[in-house]
């Protein structure tokens, strides 16, 4: 997927992944879905980064956000997460 052309698409995936999260549920009134995107968009901005979207039965279950660290010669995971739905059956650590 394009960060850009399938924002709305991406914005509706993060939004899922979030609801019932338990990865600090505290920063949720801030930590929206656009502003995710938008840190994302910034801190790749001179890196390069990609954006992986999972699916299962035709239909998205799962992303992983990450941006290429040049110095340490690795890649840094920016954002994951798996859909309320989908939640329970390893597809966290398949992904």
């Amino acid at each position: 997927r394009d960060p850009q052309k399938d924002r709305e698409f991406l914005e509706d995936l993060v939004d899922r992944i979030n609801q019932g999260s338990l990865d600090c549920p505290e920063l949720d009134r801030w930590r929206t879905p656009q502003s995710l995107l938008e840190g994302h968009r910034l801190a790749a901005a001179d890196h390069e980064s990609r954006w992986c979207v999972y699916e299962e039965a035709g239909k998205s279950v799962g992303a992983a956000f990450l941006i290429r660290d040049d110095e340490a010669n690795a890649w840094e995971l920016q954002f994951f997460g798996v859909v309320p739905e989908a939640r329970g059956r390893g597809l966290g650590v398949a992904i």
